[in-house]
């Protein structure tokens, strides 16, 4: 499991969540951060091709909500957000606001997650951060699978 999982973060496609909103949410949102972290983990260790995945936006404040055994994981780790990060070209950045769907995935390209658990709904934080950025974003089609 261990081969697949490096080679995923040599060659996969490469998702980035990006947990530098840590002053938007509260500390019971930090946490279910780090448990949906957990889980995205968990998921992406299971399967055959496993994404390159990358935790940007780290820092002192951000540390500590992560989950136990973090510094065990198969992840590229960074203080960067993932904007600063990534050659902006590459970016596309996901967020429901987006008008653009999710059709398909371009191995050449970086997709961001932001990491903002919000009990109240903070419309358009993500898709601003995106804008102010000048990166190309995209919507999960959950509508349309839904």
């Amino acid at each position: 499991m261990a081969a697949r999982l490096v080679a995923g973060l040599v060659s996969g496609v490469r998702v980035a969540v990006d947990v530098a909103y840590n002053e938007l949410m509260s500390e019971k949102e930090q946490k279910s951060l780090a448990r949906q972290l957990g889980f995205a983990y968990a998921v992406n260790r299971k399967l055959e091709t496993p994404f390159s995945l990358h935790v940007c936006g780290l820092s002192s404040r951000t540390a500590h909500t992560l989950p136990g055994g973090f510094e065990r994981w198969h992840v590229r780790a960074v203080e960067e957000e993932a904007c600063a990060h990534f050659p902006l070209h590459e970016i596309i950045y996901l967020t429901p606001d987006s008008p653009n769907t999710l059709t398909s995935f371009d191995e050449r390209s970086v997709y961001v997650i932001g990491g903002l658990v919000d009990g109240t709904i903070k419309k358009t934080t993500s898709l601003s951060r995106a804008e102010r950025f000048g990166v190309r974003t995209a919507r999960l089609p959950i509508e349309e699978h839904a």
